[in-house]
């Protein structure tokens, strides 16, 4: 197109300077002739060079081109495979993330003579409609260390203000449902955990027993192919991975209904989540349906943000792990203690691929979306909390943590070194749960 519009131009001029000549008196017209085809001469040498000129161009460029298709069609190397995975995974992060802020919102204050109801009237509570204190325990999402902290607000604060017995509360093992229509006078919460860690660490308890109670001293990774079959297939209610098609595990456990069986996942489209609105709807409302949901992940900021929230002491809010992946772990049927393994050098092989699958976002999408929601929820409650007043807050709770660790010697089922002391725990824990409570009870309020 360049080249004729040249010529094109180029035969305008022509025109123009065989006018001008012909006007001239004293041009013969052998020279008018002459001129006219040295000219044409000329144009035609133009046009070809243009041509050529062109075709050199296009050459050279289809060279270059094949070139660059045959390096992005080459065999791909083991970085280029890993930055294709992790564009695929900043893909799922975006998504979440983008569905998770729409449903994110800060947890508000709420006023003392609305959760701590005097236990007295703890059989006023008409039946499934709980009241005061209500910790929703999810199972493997630090529940055990959560319940004890439960049970230390309702007891502490209510020795504080002159209740004779405890505040009402609930920290039992019932799912969401069980608190679908509780009473005004309650607050409802509970900790999420990242589902994959979460789901890591109901497999290493199985196999915790495996080898502690079966004595089975079988390598870790030759377990791979037994705990893929259980990231696919475990659904239990309580003692589950995942849930059944239900969208995740802490999905199905946190909803105040009861979620459809393979409502949101089908296992004969494994890559593909079945209704992506209706998850969303369901994280939506647990979102809403809580008065304060923490992350495991942010444990010590989650504490800090609920203290401030119930208008609690730092003291109130003080713990020590009940079970940990460091420490022994008591199995109370068998009243064994189980070692401790290390669930992370599980993470090998067909496990690591399988978790980074599109079958395990699409499986658990709900608790995804669900962690995410909550994320961001804490850091909005956080920034209206005021940062300066949490800051100095979880300043003063870690210092005070800081300080129980110094002066405080729990007693726990299972010793350090795997002794079972279950008898002397009993004096020390506090219905079983909040080890160490006498001594925590002794150290100042902030």
């Amino acid at each position: 197109d360049i080249a004729t519009k040249s010529l094109e131009n180029g035969n305008s001029d022509e025109h123009v300077e065989d006018d001008a000549v012909s006007s001239l008196g004293d041009a013969s017209p052998m020279n008018t002739a002459e001129e006219r085809q040295k000219r044409r001469q000329k144009a035609m040498y133009c046009k070809l060079a243009s041509f050529f000129g062109i075709a050199i161009c296009s050459l050279i460029f289809s060279l270059l081109n094949n070139k660059l298709n045959d390096y992005m069609n080459k065999p791909e190397s083991s970085t280029t495979t890993n930055a294709k995975e992790y564009s695929v995974q900043d893909m799922r992060t975006l998504h979440i993330e983008r569905v998770a802020s729409s449903m994110a919102h800060p947890f508000l204050p709420v006023a003392s003579n609305i959760w701590c109801i005097d236990a007295r009237l703890k059989y006023e509570q008409a039946k499934r409609r709980p009241m005061g204190l209500s910790y929703l325990r999810i199972p493997r999402a630090a529940s055990s260390t959560l319940s004890g902290i439960n049970q230390r607000i309702a007891r502490n604060f209510a020795a504080r203000t002159g209740l004779k017995k405890n505040c009402i509360r609930h920290d039992g093992r019932k799912a969401g449902p069980y608190y679908s229509a509780r009473d005004p006078l309650s607050f409802l919460w509970t900790f999420v955990r990242d589902p994959t860690q979460r789901a890591m660490s109901r497999i290493g308890v199985s196999l915790k027993k495996q080898r502690g109670i079966l004595h089975n001293t079988m390598p870790l990774y030759d377990y791979s192919e037994e705990i893929v079959e259980s990231l696919k297939t475990a659904d239990d209610v309580q003692f589950g991975v995942i849930s059944a098609g239900r969208g995740g595990f802490q999905l199905q456990y946190s909803m105040l209904s009861i979620i459809d069986e393979w409502s949101a996942f089908n296992t004969s489209e494994p890559t593909k989540v079945k209704d992506p609105k209706k998850v969303q709807d369901f994280v939506r409302e647990v979102v809403k349906g809580y008065n304060f949901i923490g992350l495991v992940e942010r444990f010590d900021e989650s504490l800090v943000a609920l203290q401030l929230i119930l208008g609690l002491e730092p003291n109130d809010m003080l713990y020590f792990a009940v079970k940990s992946r460091k420490h022994f772990e008591l199995n109370p049927k068998e009243k064994v203690c189980l070692a401790p393994l290390d669930w992370n050098e599980l993470l090998v092989g067909k496990v690591n691929q399988h978790l980074e699958s599109d079958e395990w976002f699409a499986q658990n999408y709900g608790d995804h979306l669900l962690y995410q929601a909550v994320n961001m929820s804490l850091d909005q409650t956080i920034l209206s909390l005021g940062l300066d007043v949490f800051s100095k807050a979880l300043k003063d709770f870690k210092r005070l943590l800081r300080q129980a660790e110094e002066s405080c010697h729990p007693i726990f089922p299972c010793s350090f070194n795997g002794t079972l002391q279950q008898e002397k725990s009993e004096e020390d824990c506090y219905e079983g749960a909040s080890c160490g409570y006498k001594c925590l009870d002794d150290l100042p309020l902030h």
